[in-house]
């Protein structure tokens, strides 16, 4: 293996070229969170750089990373461009630095291309697009509909692995190759109907997804992204085989990451709710449930009675009397209402959760509550949960694709 590269972020190369302040960045980064886009259009579109600037440090950024250049002689380089309005082959030429050869690198581009996801004319379309817009190539390729986002995210870090010498290019290609098999092989599926390409900006990656939710630690998931391109897997599949999580425990995660990608659920929640998932061993349906709105400060209970009986699922005079007291409550009775319904069988545990959940959906404006009341009505006549009817019904996108039918339970 070659020799382990650090990686190198655009603003630590703008930083250390004196071209902008930290106070910049930290202002810059703030309106990128607030936009959605990256560091290096923000600046742009700021005004602290000009798309020429950016150009010239990106690529100085991927010779680098790719380690065709040492930090200190693209800092020179990059110092010469912007005080002298130099082009980046005038750049090199004014330090007298050797330029590199732009071949056989770590680019995304070149990386989709080698491995055939993409096209040479598809390439440069979109090359064309990102010297106009200076959107990263990535968001492009996905925006246009020719990459999905996942196969786009597990290139950069094939990208990164290789740089840092943990598995060789020739690895990274083959890697890449199966996974765009793969995903056309799964978009075949009934499971996978109206699954299609698109931005998703919400969801953490599978492997940060686990670091965050307190499932595995870095050192191990890490070693399962280097395994899974190294012997041509998905990361789930590496997971599965080298960790002690289960199969259910990966797909639930992914449902979850759907959710986040359709915005019915916050990252914080999502870790949450798969953490009550590990422990508990429950299904998604009632982890997302119950950590939505058993924090509540109003009385859910209600809600929660009234959708049930609204959609002929529990007739209002087999309320027990019991939780008939408890909806009288001004602070939440939620979580004793439930075990209550539960425990006298007036409703079944699948339908109850789906219930809770849609209560949930309504309070976001998800649904409407005409909308939850047809949703149940649907999910008790069809025996699936809640995720499955919005998804059947149009309200979600399948933005992640699955191998088998899994539901949520």
């Amino acid at each position: 293996m070659s020799q382990t590269i650090e990686h190198v972020r655009i603003g630590d190369l703008l930083l250390k070229a004196e071209i902008i302040s930290s106070g910049y960045i930290q202002e810059a980064l703030g309106n990128f969170e607030a936009q959605g886009l990256p560091l290096g259009k923000v600046l742009v579109v700021s005004g602290y750089l000009n798309d020429s600037q950016l150009r010239v440090a990106l690529d100085l950024q991927f010779m680098v990373n790719d380690g065709l250049l040492g930090l200190d002689e693209a800092v020179s380089v990059l110092k010469a461009c912007h005080q002298r309005n130099l082009s980046l082959d005038e750049g090199f030429e004014d330090t007298g630095i050797i330029q590199p050869e732009d071949k056989d690198t770590n680019k995304l581009g070149q990386l989709l291309l080698d491995s055939g996801v993409i096209s040479p004319n598809i390439l440069s379309e979109c090359l064309e697009a990102n010297q106009k817009t200076s959107l990263p190539l990535g968001h492009i390729v996905c925006h246009r509909g020719y990459v999905s986002q996942v196969l786009v995210a597990r290139t950069l870090i094939i990208q990164q692995l290789v740089r840092r010498g943990q598995v060789i290019r020739d690895q990274g290609i083959k890697s890449l190759r199966f996974a765009r098999d793969r995903e056309k092989q799964l978009m075949q599926l009934e499971v996978n109907r109206g699954y299609r390409f698109m931005p998703l900006k919400n969801a953490p990656l599978l492997g940060d997804f686990l670091f965050e939710a307190k499932i595995l630690p870095e050192r191990q998931i890490r070693q399962c992204l280097v395994d899974s391109v190294v012997n041509a897997c998905c990361l789930g599949e590496a997971l599965i085989k080298s960790t002690s999580i289960g199969r259910q425990l990966v797909e639930k995660a992914v449902i979850l990451q759907e959710c986040l990608d359709n915005e019915t659920l916050t990252v914080e929640e999502a870790f949450a709710s798969l953490g009550e998932i590990k422990t508990r061993g429950i299904s998604v349906v009632q982890a997302m449930a119950e950590v939505a709105t058993y924090k509540s400060r109003e009385n859910k209970a209600r809600d929660l009675i009234t959708l049930l009986a609204a959609s002929g699922i529990l007739e209002k005079s087999r309320v027990p009397e019991s939780v008939q007291e408890r909806l009288q409550v001004n602070y939440n009775q939620i979580a004793p209402v439930v075990k209550e319904l539960l425990a006298q069988a007036v409703v079944k545990e699948e339908i109850l959760y789906s219930a809770l959940r849609a209560v949930d959906l309504v309070d976001r404006k998800v649904i409407t509550q005409e909308k939850a009341i047809v949703s149940m009505d649907f999910s008790a006549r069809s025996a699936s949960d809640i995720e499955h009817t919005l998804y059947m019904t149009g309200v979600t996108n399948r933005t992640r694709l699955r191998d088998r039918e899994t539901g949520a339970e």
